[in-house]
């Protein structure tokens, strides 16, 4: 599993800051605090690591930023002890991370986001519900599944649901189903492909391939 790291220091306003932690799928956990410290990122990535095996999977490489932060020793040394890889986005390229800084930006599109919190504890309780909602809402890029379906694999029951009510659907409506395309012939056995230039139609030795269907 890869993990994706980003410090997001818009989140609460001007003087504090998040570290959130995600897949390419689901949004695994976030600290908010007033500044960047390496002892708390340290911490969460154990967090979420221990979490991950807890339910029989596996971190394999931690994918973050080139801040102090993340490339301090505490967090190497989390990495280190579970056998995860650390890997960094090219300086000054953000979309190495392309898929966090999209996270970044729902968040600050979303109609309830406050411009500035109250305090610490209320930029926390909005990251939380935002988070909780975030992973349980369908999304357009994983075909209307929620993130913790995919996450967890409840989303194949859901497909299957999908398909029965679609096939029950077509039994009762029988006109509105979409006629299938004729069936397609046997296929030659050789086929002759002419290429045509400026000088007309080629033979052989002159343009002309034929191509054996086996």
């Amino acid at each position: 599993m890869l993990l994706s790291c980003r410090m997001f220091s818009q989140v609460p306003g001007s003087q504090r800051v998040c570290l959130w932690i995600s897949t390419p799928v689901k949004s695994l956990g976030f600290e908010v605090g007033y500044r960047e410290s390496a002892a708390g990122a340290s911490a969460l990535c154990r967090t979420v690591i221990d979490r991950v095996a807890a339910a029989g999977g596996r971190v394999c490489v931690l994918h973050s930023d080139n801040g102090s932060v993340m490339t301090s020793t505490q967090v190497a040394d989390v990495c280190e002890d579970h056998r995860v890889v650390q890997s960094f986005i090219r300086p000054r390229v953000s979309n190495d991370n392309a898929h966090v800084e999209s996270l970044f930006g729902t968040v600050k599109t979303r109609l309830d986001y406050p411009v500035v919190f109250e305090d610490v504890e209320h930029a926390r309780r909005w990251v939380a519900g935002f988070v909780a909602a975030y992973n349980d809402t369908g999304h357009s890029g994983l075909a209307g599944y929620t993130p913790n379906q995919v996450a967890d694999g409840r989303w194949d029951q859901v497909y299957q649901r999908r398909c029965a009510a679609r096939r029950a659907y077509d039994q009762a409506h029988p006109s509105r189903v979409p006629a299938r395309p004729a069936a397609v012939g046997t296929v030659p056995e050789q086929v002759e492909l002419v290429v045509y230039s400026t000088k007309g139609a080629c033979r052989d030795g002159e343009g002309l391939a034929s191509l054996l269907v086996r």
